[in-house]
């Protein structure tokens, strides 16, 4: 039997790849208090360096590691928010 190979279509790559960059996103959410740098950004959502910039461009407007600074200020501000004055 001779098998060919068969790329895969523009649009499932696409699918595969917005579910893998949303997985990672949801990952450094839960991992927000650790240190996160490329190499576990590259290690966690097995894609390259330059797949991760284009991705992150693409769906947050902004750098991996930007968007991450970001989503830690966020976090920061919303637990101070919560914390009532006599704990602060």
């Amino acid at each position: 039997m001779d098998m060919k190979y068969v790329p895969e279509s523009s649009d499932k790559r696409n699918q595969k790849l917005e579910k893998q960059f949303n997985e990672l996103t949801t990952w450094i959410q839960a991992h927000l208090n650790e240190q996160i740098g490329w190499a576990e950004l590259m290690s966690q959502s097995g894609l390259d360096h330059q797949t991760l910039q284009t991705l992150f461009f693409k769906y947050k407007s902004t750098t991996p590691m930007t968007w991450i600074r970001l989503q830690r200020q966020a976090s920061q501000q919303q637990q101070s928010i919560y914390k009532p004055s006599f704990l602060a």
